[in-house]
């Protein structure tokens, strides 16, 4: 199956990659209100759609979006989305 439809829960870990492969990215995680200079100066994020903090993503907002993948950092460095949030996108996306 091709992913159509892609949500990035992290803008550096997930979407800068995403972007730079092409991906059809319609959702993506922000900071602080909004998608930061290092991901807007390069890549046209007009038609992506702010999934909230990349702390605190919003599920519903995912939801809505009706999502064939999500891509979530695994480690390393990044926040920790919690057991409860990963369950939930799980939930959104449950065969991927």
């Amino acid at each position: 199956m091709k992913a159509s439809r892609i949500v990035a829960a992290h803008d550096y870990n997930a979407a800068l990659q995403l972007l730079s492969l092409g991906a059809p990215v319609v959702g993506m995680v922000s900071r602080g209100g909004g998608f930061t200079d290092d991901v807007s100066r390069y890549f046209d994020v007009s038609k992506v759609t702010d999934i909230g903090d990349y702390q605190q993503p919003n599920i519903e907002i995912i939801a809505q979006l009706q999502p064939d993948l999500i891509v979530a950092p695994a480690s390393g460095g990044s926040p920790d989305l919690g057991e409860d949030t990963m369950e939930r996108l799980a939930e959104i996306v449950p065969n991927q």
